[in-house]
């Protein structure tokens, strides 16, 4: 009796990988208009998420910086994903045992008081105070 041949994994993601790229590429789909407000409005592809709501501009930064809580007693470490005049996108060390406000304490730059806006998987969003 013959074993079926296998194929390997990375074989087929190529595939998805490269949709998805297309998909970037691809120009987004603009909503009609409607004779309001509604002229020239970018409609979000699946891809791309949801429309940008922040205010400011976030930029990519991968440092490593400290959580400090319990009046400096206790510290966790942390990425600093991205970062903005107003917040930052964090991965904790341990996102449950991350408190709701703390010092954002980055290997390089001044600390930061902060408050978890969000949380979600391993990641959590802060508002400096």
């Amino acid at each position: 009796m013959e074993t079926p041949k296998l194929v390997p994994f990375a074989a087929n993601t190529n595939i998805a990988r490269d949709d998805i790229r297309a998909a970037r590429r691809a120009q987004p789909a603009t909503l009609a208009d409607d004779g309001e407000n509604g002229a020239g409005r970018q409609m979000a592809s699946p891809v791309d998420g949801p429309p940008e709501r922040r205010s400011r501009q976030r930029r990519h930064a991968l440092k490593s910086a400290l959580i400090v809580f319990r009046g400096g007693h206790c510290t966790m470490g942390c990425r600093i994903l991205n970062t903005s005049d107003a917040g930052a996108l964090l991965m904790p060390a341990d996102v449950i045992l991350c408190p709701n406000e703390f010092v954002l304490k980055p290997l390089v730059g001044p600390p930061r008081a902060c408050e978890v806006v969000w949380r979600k998987g391993a990641m959590l969003g802060v508002r400096y105070l």
